[in-house]
């Protein structure tokens, strides 16, 4: 994941292949929450990974991780169906509230 300030000058860079904690196969999803966390889903692995504005892994939410993740001040917890395999995205709403969409259940799961 490569970071850019506001006039698009580079920052800092984080993450690696692979399949371990703070790694990506085929990241295909990025987004902000309202605290800076950063989350990037990702296909091959099946989960969404949180990370501070720094690039620190705070949190894997989804096929090898757990299904909660604190945001600051709101606290989301997995409605209906897991994050599973074939994490086609993830969006951030302006409540806080995280969407990630399964392509393998053909659903969107909302973390609230």
């Amino acid at each position: 994941v490569q970071v850019f300030d506001g006039g698009g000058r580079f920052v800092r860079s984080f993450g690696s292949k692979g399949d371990g904690a703070g790694q990506f196969r085929i990241p295909n999803s990025v987004a902000v929450g309202a605290g800076g966390e950063i989350l990037v889903a990702d296909n091959w692995r099946g989960d969404v990974q949180m990370f501070s504005g720094k690039g620190k892994l705070m949190q894997t939410i989804g096929a090898n991780g757990e299904s909660r993740v604190d945001l600051g001040s709101a606290s989301a917890v997995c409605v209906g169906h897991t994050v599973e395999a074939q994490t086609q995205g993830v969006s951030v709403d302006g409540e806080g509230r995280v969407f990630v969409s399964c392509g393998g259940d053909e659903n969107v799961v909302m973390l609230s």
